[in-house]
Protein backbone atom coordinates (compact mmCIF):
# COMPACT_ATOMS: atom_id res chain seq x y z
CA UNK A 1 0.00 0.00 0.00
CA UNK A 2 1.16 3.46 -0.64
CA UNK A 3 2.57 5.24 2.00
CA UNK A 4 0.73 8.49 0.78
CA UNK A 5 -2.96 6.38 1.04
CA UNK A 6 -2.05 5.86 5.18
CA UNK A 7 -4.99 6.73 7.06
CA UNK A 8 -4.31 10.02 9.29
CA UNK A 9 -5.66 9.17 12.70
CA UNK A 10 -6.73 11.29 16.41
CA UNK A 11 -5.87 10.26 19.23
CA UNK A 12 -8.29 8.46 21.44
CA UNK A 13 -10.33 9.87 24.50
CA UNK A 14 -11.18 6.93 26.47
CA UNK A 15 -14.62 6.48 27.49
CA UNK A 16 -13.34 5.13 31.34
CA UNK A 17 -10.24 7.05 31.35
CA UNK A 18 -8.65 3.71 31.78
CA UNK A 19 -8.39 0.25 29.80
CA UNK A 20 -9.84 -2.03 31.83
CA UNK A 21 -10.36 -5.46 30.76
CA UNK A 22 -10.60 -4.12 27.11
CA UNK A 23 -7.86 -5.99 24.40
CA UNK A 24 -7.23 -5.69 21.15
CA UNK A 25 -5.17 -8.83 19.87
CA UNK A 26 -3.58 -8.28 16.37
CA UNK A 27 -2.31 -10.55 13.89
CA UNK A 28 0.90 -10.16 12.42
CA UNK A 29 1.26 -11.80 8.93
CA UNK A 30 -0.89 -10.04 6.05
CA UNK A 31 -2.39 -8.16 8.82
CA UNK A 32 0.31 -5.33 10.48
CA UNK A 33 2.83 -6.42 7.39
CA UNK A 34 2.31 -8.20 4.30
CA UNK A 35 4.45 -11.15 3.33
CA UNK A 36 2.41 -12.28 0.38
CA UNK A 37 4.07 -10.39 -2.24
CA UNK A 38 7.28 -12.17 -1.03
CA UNK A 39 5.49 -15.76 -1.47
CA UNK A 40 3.80 -14.11 -5.40
CA UNK A 41 7.70 -13.45 -6.42
CA UNK A 42 9.03 -16.72 -5.25
CA UNK A 43 6.67 -18.72 -6.93
CA UNK A 44 6.68 -16.26 -10.22
CA UNK A 45 10.01 -17.34 -10.46
CA UNK A 46 9.77 -20.45 -9.92
CA UNK A 47 7.45 -20.65 -12.43
CA UNK A 48 9.48 -18.88 -14.68
CA UNK A 49 12.52 -20.85 -13.69
CA UNK A 50 10.47 -24.67 -14.85
CA UNK A 51 8.66 -22.88 -18.18
CA UNK A 52 11.73 -23.25 -19.83
CA UNK A 53 11.53 -26.54 -19.74
CA UNK A 54 8.44 -26.27 -22.02
CA UNK A 55 5.74 -26.46 -19.31
CA UNK A 56 2.75 -24.27 -19.28
CA UNK A 57 3.08 -21.89 -16.87
CA UNK A 58 -0.80 -21.60 -15.46
CA UNK A 59 -0.66 -25.21 -14.83
CA UNK A 60 2.78 -24.54 -12.98
CA UNK A 61 1.36 -22.19 -10.68
CA UNK A 62 -1.96 -24.61 -10.53
CA UNK A 63 0.01 -27.25 -9.10
CA UNK A 64 2.15 -25.31 -6.94
CA UNK A 65 -1.06 -24.29 -4.59
CA UNK A 66 -2.72 -27.38 -4.63
CA UNK A 67 0.21 -29.14 -3.54
CA UNK A 68 0.93 -26.40 -1.15
CA UNK A 69 -2.46 -26.83 0.54
CA UNK A 70 -2.17 -30.51 0.59
CA UNK A 71 0.85 -30.35 2.64
CA UNK A 72 -0.93 -27.61 5.26
CA UNK A 73 -2.53 -30.75 6.38
CA UNK A 74 0.77 -32.09 7.57
CA UNK A 75 2.98 -28.96 7.72
CA UNK A 76 1.25 -26.89 9.19
CA UNK A 77 2.54 -22.78 8.69
CA UNK A 78 5.92 -24.01 8.57
CA UNK A 79 8.62 -22.84 6.40
CA UNK A 80 9.61 -26.34 4.95
CA UNK A 81 5.83 -26.84 3.86
CA UNK A 82 6.01 -24.25 1.34
CA UNK A 83 10.00 -25.20 0.00
CA UNK A 84 8.66 -28.82 -0.20
CA UNK A 85 5.60 -27.68 -2.56
CA UNK A 86 8.21 -25.92 -4.98
CA UNK A 87 10.82 -28.98 -4.98
CA UNK A 88 7.25 -31.28 -5.67
CA UNK A 89 6.23 -28.89 -8.22
CA UNK A 90 9.92 -28.77 -9.46
CA UNK A 91 9.72 -32.45 -9.87
CA UNK A 92 6.75 -32.79 -11.20
CA UNK A 93 7.04 -30.84 -14.30
CA UNK A 94 10.61 -31.28 -14.66
CA UNK A 95 11.67 -35.12 -14.35
CA UNK A 96 14.71 -36.18 -13.54
CA UNK A 97 15.34 -32.64 -11.94
CA UNK A 98 18.65 -32.25 -10.66
CA UNK A 99 19.72 -31.69 -7.33
CA UNK A 100 20.73 -28.23 -8.54
CA UNK A 101 17.82 -27.55 -9.93
CA UNK A 102 15.80 -28.78 -6.54
CA UNK A 103 18.38 -26.75 -4.08
CA UNK A 104 17.38 -23.64 -6.32
CA UNK A 105 13.83 -24.26 -6.17
CA UNK A 106 14.10 -24.80 -2.48
CA UNK A 107 16.17 -21.53 -2.21
CA UNK A 108 13.37 -19.59 -4.07
CA UNK A 109 10.66 -20.98 -1.30
CA UNK A 110 13.07 -19.72 1.47
CA UNK A 111 13.87 -16.14 0.25
CA UNK A 112 9.96 -15.39 1.31
CA UNK A 113 11.25 -16.02 5.02
CA UNK A 114 14.86 -14.10 4.48
CA UNK A 115 13.30 -11.14 2.61
CA UNK A 116 11.82 -8.77 4.76
CA UNK A 117 7.81 -7.94 4.68
CA UNK A 118 6.58 -4.56 4.09
CA UNK A 119 4.68 -3.11 7.03
CA UNK A 120 1.58 -1.69 6.89
CA UNK A 121 1.26 2.03 6.14
CA UNK A 122 -1.75 2.49 8.82
CA UNK A 123 0.01 0.01 11.62
CA UNK A 124 1.59 3.27 13.57
CA UNK A 125 -1.12 5.35 13.21
CA UNK A 126 -4.07 2.59 14.32
CA UNK A 127 -1.93 1.43 17.33
CA UNK A 128 -1.20 4.15 18.60
CA UNK A 129 -5.11 5.35 18.62
CA UNK A 130 -6.06 2.02 20.26
CA UNK A 131 -3.89 1.98 23.17
CA UNK A 132 -4.86 4.72 24.95
CA UNK A 133 -8.59 2.67 25.62
CA UNK A 134 -7.64 -1.06 24.90
CA UNK A 135 -4.52 -2.98 26.07
CA UNK A 136 -2.98 -4.46 22.85
CA UNK A 137 -1.52 -7.78 21.83
CA UNK A 138 0.21 -9.15 19.10
CA UNK A 139 -0.46 -13.17 18.61
CA UNK A 140 1.50 -14.20 15.86
CA UNK A 141 0.98 -18.18 14.30
CA UNK A 142 3.91 -19.88 12.38
CA UNK A 143 7.50 -21.34 12.74
CA UNK A 144 9.04 -19.59 15.78
CA UNK A 145 12.37 -18.56 14.19
CA UNK A 146 10.39 -16.79 11.08
CA UNK A 147 7.73 -15.16 13.59
CA UNK A 148 10.63 -13.35 15.69
CA UNK A 149 12.52 -11.99 12.64
CA UNK A 150 9.57 -10.59 11.37
CA UNK A 151 8.54 -9.27 15.23
CA UNK A 152 12.05 -8.00 14.74
CA UNK A 153 12.00 -5.82 12.03
CA UNK A 154 8.42 -4.44 13.23
CA UNK A 155 9.12 -1.26 14.21
CA UNK A 156 5.83 -0.78 16.46
CA UNK A 157 6.59 -3.96 18.21
CA UNK A 158 6.75 -1.72 21.87
CA UNK A 159 3.17 -0.40 21.63
CA UNK A 160 2.58 -3.89 22.84
CA UNK A 161 1.47 -5.05 26.44
CA UNK A 162 1.63 -9.06 24.69
CA UNK A 163 3.81 -10.42 22.46
CA UNK A 164 3.01 -14.52 21.86
CA UNK A 165 4.30 -16.94 19.20
CA UNK A 166 1.88 -19.61 18.59
CA UNK A 167 2.38 -23.04 16.10
CA UNK A 168 -1.51 -22.44 15.55
CA UNK A 169 -3.86 -20.19 16.39
CA UNK A 170 -7.14 -22.16 18.07
CA UNK A 171 -10.52 -21.24 19.98
CA UNK A 172 -8.15 -23.28 23.04
CA UNK A 173 -5.20 -20.55 22.28
CA UNK A 174 -7.68 -17.85 22.71
CA UNK A 175 -9.62 -18.90 25.00
CA UNK A 176 -6.49 -19.55 27.24
CA UNK A 177 -5.24 -15.76 26.26
CA UNK A 178 -8.21 -14.61 27.65
CA UNK A 179 -8.09 -15.95 30.92
CA UNK A 180 -4.77 -15.61 31.63
CA UNK A 181 -5.19 -11.87 30.51
CA UNK A 182 -8.26 -11.23 32.20
CA UNK A 183 -9.75 -10.58 28.71
CA UNK A 184 -12.92 -8.88 28.48
CA UNK A 185 -14.18 -11.21 25.67
CA UNK A 186 -17.83 -8.89 25.00
CA UNK A 187 -15.89 -5.68 24.53
CA UNK A 188 -12.55 -6.97 22.83
CA UNK A 189 -11.73 -7.83 19.55
CA UNK A 190 -8.98 -9.97 17.15
CA UNK A 191 -8.02 -8.43 13.83
CA UNK A 192 -6.68 -10.52 11.24
CA UNK A 193 -6.63 -11.61 7.71
CA UNK A 194 -7.83 -15.05 8.15
CA UNK A 195 -10.57 -16.89 8.57
CA UNK A 196 -9.50 -20.45 9.69
CA UNK A 197 -6.68 -19.06 11.75
CA UNK A 198 -7.93 -15.41 13.23
CA UNK A 199 -11.64 -14.80 12.96
CA UNK A 200 -13.34 -18.38 13.89
CA UNK A 201 -11.78 -19.24 16.71
CA UNK A 202 -11.68 -15.85 18.08
CA UNK A 203 -15.56 -15.62 17.42
CA UNK A 204 -16.05 -19.23 19.09
CA UNK A 205 -14.91 -17.88 22.36
CA UNK A 206 -17.22 -14.92 22.36
CA UNK A 207 -14.38 -12.26 21.41
CA UNK A 208 -15.21 -9.88 18.92
CA UNK A 209 -13.62 -10.26 15.50
CA UNK A 210 -12.57 -8.12 12.13
CA UNK A 211 -11.13 -9.94 8.67
CA UNK A 212 -9.05 -7.85 7.12
CA UNK A 213 -9.88 -9.17 3.32
CA UNK A 214 -6.90 -10.10 1.33
CA UNK A 215 -6.13 -12.66 -1.47
CA UNK A 216 -3.60 -14.55 0.18
CA UNK A 217 -4.13 -18.23 0.38
CA UNK A 218 -7.39 -19.11 -1.35
CA UNK A 219 -7.33 -22.58 -1.58
CA UNK A 220 -7.23 -22.90 2.35
CA UNK A 221 -9.34 -19.75 3.19
CA UNK A 222 -12.32 -20.51 1.05
CA UNK A 223 -12.58 -24.00 2.40
CA UNK A 224 -13.91 -22.13 5.65
CA UNK A 225 -17.38 -21.48 6.45
CA UNK A 226 -18.27 -17.87 6.64
CA UNK A 227 -20.12 -16.87 9.55
CA UNK A 228 -23.46 -14.84 8.50
CA UNK A 229 -22.06 -11.51 10.20
CA UNK A 230 -18.88 -10.85 9.57
CA UNK A 231 -16.72 -7.64 10.49
CA UNK A 232 -14.92 -6.96 7.43
CA UNK A 233 -12.57 -4.44 5.83
CA UNK A 234 -9.80 -4.42 3.17
CA UNK A 235 -7.23 -1.97 5.19
CA UNK A 236 -5.79 -1.81 8.54
CA UNK A 237 -6.97 1.84 9.01
CA UNK A 238 -10.40 0.87 8.40
CA UNK A 239 -10.98 -1.19 11.98
CA UNK A 240 -11.43 1.76 13.80
CA UNK A 241 -15.09 2.62 12.18
CA UNK A 242 -16.21 -0.80 13.34
CA UNK A 243 -15.04 -0.09 16.83
CA UNK A 244 -16.61 3.13 17.18
CA UNK A 245 -19.60 1.60 16.04
CA UNK A 246 -19.69 -0.99 19.43
CA UNK A 247 -19.03 2.20 21.13
CA UNK A 248 -15.62 2.89 21.91
CA UNK A 249 -14.99 6.85 21.34
CA UNK A 250 -12.37 6.55 18.87
CA UNK A 251 -12.35 8.82 16.35
CA UNK A 252 -13.41 7.95 12.32
CA UNK A 253 -9.68 8.30 10.47
CA UNK A 254 -9.64 10.88 8.00
CA UNK A 255 -8.22 9.64 4.52
CA UNK A 256 -5.79 12.06 2.82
Amino acid sequence: MDQHNAVKLAPVVSAVGDRGDRWVLFDGDNTLWHVEALYDHARSELVHCIEASGADANEIEAFQRLEDKRLFEKLGYSAARFATSFENTMRRFVPGATVAQLSCARHLAQSVFERPAEIDPDALGVLSCLRGSHHLALITAGERWVQERRVAEFHCADMFDVIQIVERKTATVFRKLAADLAIGVEHSWVVGDSLRSDIMPALAVGLNAILIANHNWIEVEHAENRPSHLNMVHRLGDVLPIIVRAGHEIPAPAHS
